[in-house]
């Protein structure tokens, strides 16, 4: 009698765990958040980013860049479409590397994500929205036509 109690408890015991396992809320990851993100995140003067967009110089190798990864970025996302239609699975879907870094680039994750980041300074793997991001802080703008001016003149 009293193994058959102590038996019984033992199972609603395990029951009990095993349901909180299976019912408890896993916690989340935290994700990073990409350039944009973070660009969103946070307050910039408007019409000041609006004139630096028109007027300020930039790299023509930064941008060469940046147009062929946006070539490649456009037909990742074009095959990705095409595979969704033709209902591939993951596995049957692959980019190739250079679709998969020129994604990574747009999208500022990845390697590209602590090159876009605000803090670090500017460099050839920003897109021009983050590049002109970084030029809000006067220090950086000052340095990066310094050293512009002594590479262009």
């Amino acid at each position: 009698m009293i193994k058959t109690k102590r038996r019984n408890l033992l199972k609603l015991a395990g029951n009990l765990f095993c349901g909180w396992l299976i019912f408890s809320p896993v916690p989340k990851k935290k994700q990073k958040l990409t350039s944009t993100e973070r660009v969103r995140s946070q307050k910039y003067d408007s019409a000041y980013h609006r004139r630096l967009e028109k007027e300020f110089p930039d790299w023509p190798e930064r941008i060469a860049y940046q147009e062929k990864q946006k070539r490649l970025y456009d037909s990742a996302i074009r095959k990705e479409r095409e595979a969704s239609k033709l209902r591939l699975r993951n596995k049957q879907f692959a980019w190739t590397l250079e679709e998969k870094d020129a994604v990574d680039y747009i999208k500022g994750t990845g390697p590209y994500a602590y090159y876009q980041d605000p803090s670090t300074p500017p460099n050839i793997f920003d897109r021009r929205q983050t590049f002109l991001l970084k030029m809000h802080d006067l220090t950086a703008q000052e340095k990066f036509l310094n050293s512009f001016n002594r590479q262009n003149y």
